[in-house]
């Protein structure tokens, strides 16, 4: 038979030594505690109370954040810089929008939810004008019309979008308008400037106009709609562009 081993004896805990460490947290005071400023230590109490160490740590000031107010005011801005900064900013969603390669999905979107609204007005404003100088006879009623025409088809534009479960705000929705008829300012300025042109050239001129505000805004309405509703939310935007080339082919 194999030998029996004695179980081993419990270790009795030296009273000694726990009278040494209980003697010894007595004998901390709070100031062992407090942060040296001027040596930036700090006591740290370890699992065991005789281990107590003292580890340099670095104090970091507290960052300034500026608030969205002051991050995005201009009045101490120069006009000059302030305008060369929004035409740039509008430059760069026309090439964003209108490059010939197709940007990413995900990009675009993101590029869509940080609306610009003075691209837009200055498309609407163009338009209008451009239709008072080929009919100076009805000048008021046509800007006018032409400008609560383009409120309007954002609102039926938005809603839609809206209804057919597409995550777009109102403004967001005057932002795709207002540059999809981007097209439409070309060929309302060349019949302003070129007014010689023969009426046929300006009908391709505007068939192409119309092919390309279609095209652009299937590209966005892509990265935002559902892919079985794509069609459905862009319909809106298609009549829009239509009548944008019926209001430009009547001018002429």
């Amino acid at each position: 038979p194999k030998p029996q081993t004695p179980n081993p004896k419990p270790q009795t805990p030296n009273p000694e030594k726990r009278r040494c460490s209980r003697e010894r947290i007595r004998e901390l005071t709070p100031t062992h505690f407090k942060i040296n400023r001027h040596q930036n230590n700090k006591m740290i109490m370890g699992s065991d109370p005789e281990e107590n160490i003292t580890r340099p740590f670095k104090t970091e000031e507290p960052a300034t954040v500026l608030s969205s107010s002051e991050a995005t005011n201009t009045l101490n801005e120069d006009v000059i810089e302030t305008f060369r900064r929004d035409f740039l900013s509008i430059v760069q969603k026309i090439n964003f929008y209108y490059s010939p390669s197709a940007p990413d999905a995900r990009r675009l979107e993101a590029e869509v939810r940080e609306y610009e609204l003075w691209g837009p007005f200055a498309f609407a404003l163009v338009f209008a004008v451009t239709l008072v100088l080929r009919n100076n006879s009805n000048a008021e009623s046509i800007f006018s019309t032409m400008i609560m025409f383009f409120v309007f088809g954002a609102i039926v534009f938005t809603v839609n979008a809206r209804l057919l479960q597409t995550n777009l705000s109102y403004l967001q929705g005057v932002s795709i308008i207002g540059y999809s008829i981007f097209p439409f300012n070309i060929a309302s300025v060349a019949s302003v400037l070129f007014f010689f042109i023969p009426k046929f050239v300006m009908t391709m001129l505007i068939t192409v106009s119309t092919l390309w505000a279609v095209k652009i805004g299937f590209r966005i309405v892509n990265s935002l709609a559902q892919s079985d509703k794509v069609w459905l939310v862009l319909m809106p935007l298609v009549l829009f562009d239509l009548t944008m080339a019926w209001f430009v082919y009547f001018s002429i």
